[in-house]
């Protein structure tokens, strides 16, 4: 019985390809959302009080379009790690990754002559917290991006087993600890 890291599925689709789909939500966006539930109801508050003032001043409405941005930036963020799911789909043709319900960068097909090799790289920020990347070689040796932003090493190394045992890459420039 093979086991499967918390966060992670293992499916088949209706053509008989492999799928590993990640579940975006970790417990770490809910002191993000009463931030953004805050942030979001200031500018409310905000542009509220200019529209109610007889003689509103231009500053009370262009000051705050940056902030306007940062809200809108944050809520689609966090509204999307409480729903969004990765599908990361290999056949013998390659690997396809697929971002939804909500649209996200990322989405992109790399075909099996490709992809030389599959390795998992950890960055570190300055708080010491970790984050996981699923990175290929392409064909000229380039490191391309594949699946980010995993909180959970487990998470990354099973991606990268699972694409090796499937598609037959090897795996690249292991990391100490990584296995």
């Amino acid at each position: 019985m093979e086991l499967i890291p918390e966060g992670l599925d293992l499916t088949s689709d209706n053509r008989g390809r492999l799928v590993i789909r990640r579940r975006w939500f970790n417990l770490s966006v809910i002191p993000l959302t009463f931030f953004c539930i805050a942030w979001d109801a200031f500018l409310i508050f905000w542009y509220s009080a200019a529209a109610g003032m007889e003689e509103t001043q231009w500053i009370m409405i262009v000051f705050p379009v940056a902030h306007v941005a940062v809200g809108v930036g944050l809520t689609y963020y966090c509204i999307a790690m409480y729903v969004n799911k990765t599908d990361l789909t290999l056949s013998a043709d390659g690997m396809e990754v697929h971002t939804y319900p909500i649209k996200w960068l990322g989405d992109q097909f790399v075909p099996l002559s490709g992809c030389a090799g599959v390795l998992v790289r950890e960055e570190t920020d300055s708080y010491k917290n970790s984050t996981y990347y699923v990175k290929y070689a392409d064909s000229q040796g380039r490191e391309k991006k594949l699946v980010s932003g995993m909180k959970a090493r487990e998470q990354a190394n099973f991606i990268r087993d699972k694409i090796a045992e499937t598609l037959g890459v090897p795996k690249l420039n292991e990391l100490k600890g990584n296995d």
